[in-house]
């Protein structure tokens, strides 16, 4: 009798395949393993007289054929030994048994779910047969087919009530195919069991399917895996409105928007409404990172920002602002007004009339503007002030956007630099009185020394007449050059120095001056 890994191997080639494909594959595993001359499964339906084939180990597509059995439907285990009734039932199922003393030994086990049992047959020789375990088998089979919706397809196929409401279906939906077709949404219709029956022009169109490639295919496959838990869930709600991922023929997503109708229900069909509103998703998207990004500019920006209507509350207060102004936003916002940030009172109908473009030829902007603001505690601050105007943001109402750089850094800057300049030119006029005094001492030093020299010469008694007359000539000369420095100090334009001795310098009278005669 075939151990454990046999069954592992049987439950894995029911669970590998679809459900036509995983049957046949299973029953022909079976037939080689077992070395029998064949294996069938059946469904046999509560008080039916024949029994629906479901698969046979030798041909994959007969599903669905109605099959006479020679035994009742509650009888468990059976046996059958007669030739005839074997080789008629083999014949109707179309099985080729190559054995000479051929043997069929069967098991009828309940599915309660579907009110009908599963019936496993086993055509062999006689010895092989006993060893093969076919309760546990079709225990197998049981569990598989338990909860599929095989068995209701196969049954609707072969039930003359099934098809009779299935035609009944398609009536209703030919009376309604101009209504659908004229449609501007796109309409879908499903059966119980979510599978296409119908999908109108404007379907075709967003989904880029046409009708024949998706009319008895599940509508999961029109929709992306991570949607249809969310898709059955709202599609068992009365009047359901909801929103759900689909597949397009060209495998992009599509987000679409449905309803359900209540047409057609008394037939048992699902009427879906929908539009694509992918690009206003898409639009809705983009709009909500802009928002966030604009967000995280105005939280983060060092200038301050203040938006509000021109003759309304504030309703926007940046972080900036409120170190600003220093009050908080939450004692701002829908409380103060534009015109309430400004030292003066004149101040905001000046701004309003340069942002006003029709009355005052305005720009609708203003650039660079100084202003003195309120501060909390009666405080001011100088500022300076940009702004713009947003015409209609709501219906008869305009509004103003305000960006004020706060100044009192700026000018406690430029009070420090202001001072430090004067404290430079204080040192470099030191300077300049230090090289200058230099400059002089140097530069009339020589010729006053040789005046004094000549005129302690002149004084001396018998003084030879060439002697006196070359003194007083010297004399004259020095002070000629003595009345060229001055003047050469007077016409100082520029600060040229020189080396003088060591690491001291004096102002260069040559390069640093000009003769007012000379261009």
């Amino acid at each position: 009798m075939p151990g454990q890994p046999f069954y592992e191997q049987v439950m894995g080639l029911l669970l590998s395949k679809p459900m036509d494909e995983s049957l046949f594959e299973t029953l022909q595993y079976l037939e080689f393993s077992c070395q029998a001359g064949g294996f069938a499964l059946l469904l046999w339906q509560a008080e039916a007289t024949h029994a629906t084939l479901l698969a046979t180990s030798q041909l994959q597509n007969i599903q669905g054929l109605p099959i006479a059995m020679p035994f009742p439907s509650e009888a468990g285990t059976f046996t059958l030994s007669d030739p005839v009734e074997i080789a008629r039932l083999a014949a109707a199922m179309e099985l080729d048994l190559f054995m000479d003393e051929p043997h069929l030994e069967g098991i009828v086990s309940p599915l309660a779910s579907h009110n009908s049992s599963v019936v496993l047959l086993m055509f062999a020789e006689e010895p092989e047969a006993s060893q093969v375990d076919l309760l546990t088998l079709n225990r197998l089979f049981q569990l598989f087919l338990r909860d599929t919706y095989y068995l209701l397809q196969l049954r609707e196929r072969t039930n003359p009530t099934a098809n009779r409401k299935k035609n009944s279906q398609l009536s209703a939906i030919k009376g309604n195919r101009e209504l659908f077709d004229n449609s501007t949404d796109g309409i879908l219709v499903l059966d119980h069991h979510l599978k296409i029956v119908f999908i109108n022009r404007m379907a075709e169109s967003i989904l880029g399917y046409a009708q024949s490639a998706v009319v008895n295919r599940s509508v999961f496959d029109l929709i992306t895996p991570s949607n249809a838990e969310v898709f059955q869930e709202h599609l068992l709600e009365p009047d359901a409105n909801f929103e759900v991922e689909s597949i397009t023929l060209s495998c992009e997503t599509a987000v679409l928007r449905m309803t359900r109708s209540q047409l057609l229900s008394e037939q048992g069909l699902i009427v879906l409404r929908f539009w694509d509103v992918t690009e206003t998703r898409q639009v809705q998207k983009q709009l909500s990172y802009t928002s966030d990004f604009l967000t995280r500019l105005v939280r983060n920006s060092s200038v301050a920002i203040v938006a509000g209507d021109t003759d309304g509350p504030i309703f926007l207060f940046s972080p900036a602002a409120e170190k600003l102004f220093g009050f908080p936003s939450e004692g701002v916002l829908g409380k103060l007004a534009l015109a309430d940030m400004f030292t003066e009172l004149d101040a905001w109908e000046t701004i309003r009339n340069l942002l006003d473009v029709e009355e005052n030829g305005g720009g609708g902007r203003v650039d660079q503007l100084g202003v003195d603001v309120k501060m909390a505690g009666s405080h001011e601050a100088p500022a300076v002030m940009s702004a713009f105007l947003v015409p209609e943001y709501q219906p008869g109402r305009d509004a103003v956007v305000a960006f004020f750089t706060d100044l009192r850094d700026k000018k406690a800057m430029e009070a420090t630099i202001v001072e430090y300049q004067k404290k430079l030119e204080d040192t470099e006029k030191q300077a300049m009185l230090s090289s200058l005094a230099g400059t002089m001492a140097h530069e009339l030093n020589q010729p006053l020394m040789s005046i004094l020299g000549y005129t302690e010469l002149l004084q001396r008694p018998n003084l030879p007449p060439e002697k006196l007359e070359r003194g007083i000539r010297t004399i004259a000369q020095e002070a000629d050059r003595m009345a060229d420095i001055v003047k050469k100090i007077g016409n100082l334009t520029r600060y040229e120095t020189r080396n003088y001795v060591g690491a001291a310098t004096i102002i260069d009278l040559d390069k640093g001056s000009r003769s007012p005669d000379k261009p």
